[in-house]
């Protein structure tokens, strides 16, 4: 009578939380297919949802941006051969910054294999790191461009900045080089007002 309450309440803490970080306690390969698929869609929207959580910082804080914008949209707006979905890309008039955002929401990692594994996601050579810099390298070809494609039609120079955006604090921003900057959706309305420029890595809280 004093045990299995307690039980209860642990086992549904446990799953709670799973879930809120879209996953269960169990390999994919012990599930049926189709709770392997749920999961994944589930994934999928935690996505989405922190995409336009990010979106909804730029919105509230007035900066020219475009959310989501495809290859296709860019190839419309004159760059050639985009390279992929650019997730949010900003500009600020008064700072000339044009910025190339990359949202991630990864499953997190606690074990040390799997923490490695996530971090290699980020860091190695085609990881998430490493496309986000060629976007970014595309827009500062195509600078004026991506600015008239944001709603700033003006040919002042502009600087381009990579960020990563996460929904929680991400292990690769503290790695030997991030090369990056990392924000989450609680701090990018300071990072992208800021005068200065992030640095790789972890931005303040």
């Amino acid at each position: 009578m004093w045990i299995l309450p307690w039980q209860v309440t642990a086992a549904q803490q446990l799953y709670g939380d799973y879930l809120a970080h879209a996953r269960l306690p169990y390999p994919a390969a012990s599930l049926p297919r189709p709770t392997v698929n749920a999961m994944t869609e589930h994934r999928k929207e935690h996505n989405t949802q922190l995409e336009e959580l990010a979106r909804d910082v730029v919105v509230r804080i007035g900066l020219p941006h475009r959310f989501r914008f495809a290859q296709h949209q860019a190839a419309a707006a004159g760059i050639t051969n985009p390279l992929g979905e650019i997730d949010l890309l900003i500009a600020d008039p008064s700072t000339r910054r044009l910025w190339v955002c990359e949202v991630k929401d990864p499953v997190a990692a606690y074990s040390p294999a799997t923490l490695r594994r996530h971090v290699r996601e980020f860091t190695w050579r085609g990881g998430y790191v490493s496309k986000l810099l060629a976007k970014a390298e595309q827009i500062a070809q195509n600078a004026e461009l991506a600015a008239v494609a944001c709603g700033v039609p003006d040919h002042a120079p502009w600087r381009v900045i990579p960020l990563m955006i996460t929904r929680r604090v991400e292990p690769a921003a503290y790695t030997h080089q991030p090369r990056v900057a990392f924000a989450m959706p609680h701090t990018l309305a300071t990072v992208l007002t800021t005068d200065d420029d992030p640095g790789p890595g972890s931005t303040p809280f």
